[in-house]
């Protein structure tokens, strides 16, 4: 397997930013066949850093309905990984932010932002709730 189809995207949430924040782990999703050698190797390969500690964490696809028609979303698996202390932040975390528009027919007038990760997925949220729009 090569090293670019190994880590799919980062994952961005709350649980995420804490940990990033906090203790220095950075979540992936990751390839349903790598194992934490491979997940080590293409991190340190793609971002040039010193990755100290893998986590595996398999995760099943949730059953969904589209009327009486019963279908289910791919298993998938995420990596939390663990960077050397001291090690700068990656950049697929750094996001530039830029205000859309202002909803005016909301009560609450909050400002929509779309922000344009590393992997340059334009996503919009509400600045209120950090909903995903």
């Amino acid at each position: 397997m090569r090293v670019q189809e190994i880590i799919r995207r980062p994952l961005i949430t709350e649980k995420s930013t804490v940990l990033r924040d906090e203790k220095n782990i950075i979540a992936f999703e990751v390839h349903r066949d790598a194992n934490r050698i491979e997940v080590k190797r293409a991190v340190e390969a793609q971002f040039k850093v010193k990755v100290a500690d893998v986590r595996i964490a398999r995760v099943h696809g949730k059953v969904r309905r589209q009327g009486r028609f019963v279908g289910r979303r791919p298993d998938w698996k995420k990596a939390y990984v663990r960077l050397v202390e001291g090690d700068v932040q990656l950049a697929p975390f750094r996001a530039d932010a830029t205000i859309v528009h202002y909803d005016f027919s909301r009560r609450s007038q909050i400002p929509l932002v779309r922000i344009t990760t590393f992997w340059g997925t334009p996503r919009r949220y509400d600045v209120g709730t950090a909903a995903h729009m």
